[in-house]
């Protein structure tokens, strides 16, 4: 009889780091977009970010 291997389901490290993953580019994007003077941040011009 063959072994079954199952899919594990995802850890809550995994789903943190990609939630925190997610939130870090959504918000390089909202900079990207914005005007703010007086401080330097990070941001992306386009939607595509890594």
């Amino acid at each position: 009889m063959p072994m079954i291997r199952r899919a594990s389901a995802p850890t809550v490290s995994t789903c943190s780091a990609a939630l925190q993953r997610g939130i870090h580019q959504y918000l390089q994007i909202l900079v990207g977009r914005a005007r703010i003077e007086g401080i330097t941040l990070e941001g992306s011009a386009t939607p595509l970010v890594q």
